[in-house]
């Protein structure tokens, strides 16, 4: 190989590299090879695609409930592809092109959940085996933890006092009493105990 000819650009034997700037992100590109004999006589061409990487700009995180968080991602890219963390497994899921939302649902009440979301171009998705890299810089989003809720409860009485059995899930449990008392309970306990009562009298408590 004595010279090639890429588009405008010229490669002698002695330099067979160059690079392309202010190319677009997220976009493909075809070059065609053409090399020559000292004397300029062409040979057969080689095509080739490259991509240029993908890119994320920024995310946010919105309307979080017991069991769903949204997820706004903004960039330039194919697809996407989050990983969803907890402190005991990892699923994945790969958004359909140009999807730039995730509306995550199914989640378990009072967890902490991390996203590690990664830009994909429409490289990956090619059987084609091309050149560049396929996916550009993963970006994990911070700690989000889904709200706390409460499943139900029990009771059970004495002639003045009243024990109350909360389920759910949650850090912590505040009881406000009909009588005025304000009970803020420690973590993770779900029992709590009003004494000191007046017989046959009814009491409303909001958990």
């Amino acid at each position: 190989l004595a010279e090639a000819t890429m588009g405008n650009i010229n490669i002698d034997n002695t330099n067979r590299t160059t690079t392309f700037t202010d190319l677009t992100l997220n976009t493909g590109y075809t070059f065609t090879l053409v090399p020559y004999t000292v004397f300029g006589v062409s040979g057969s061409t080689y095509t080739l695609t490259a991509y240029t990487i993908p890119v994320l700009y920024d995310y946010t995180v919105s309307n979080i409930t017991t069991n769903s968080i949204q997820l706004d991602v903004s960039g330039n890219f194919y697809y996407l592809s989050i990983v969803r963390s907890t402190l005991t497994n990892n699923t994945t899921i790969n958004l359909s092109p140009g999807v730039t939302q995730l509306i995550d649902t199914g989640l378990i009440s009072d967890l902490s959940y991390t996203y590690i979301i990664t830009p994909y171009n429409a490289d990956s998705n090619s059987s084609t085996v091309n050149y560049g890299k396929k996916f550009g810089n993963s970006i994990t989003t911070a700690n989000f933890c889904t709200l706390p809720s409460i499943t139900g409860y029990s009771n059970t009485f004495t002639p003045y006092s009243i024990t109350l059995n909360i389920n759910g899930y949650y850090k912590y449990v505040t009881v406000q009493s009909s009588t005025g008392s304000f009970t803020q309970l420690s973590d993770r306990v779900s029992i709590y105990t009003e004494t000191g009562l007046l017989q046959n009298t009814s009491y409303t408590y909001t958990l």
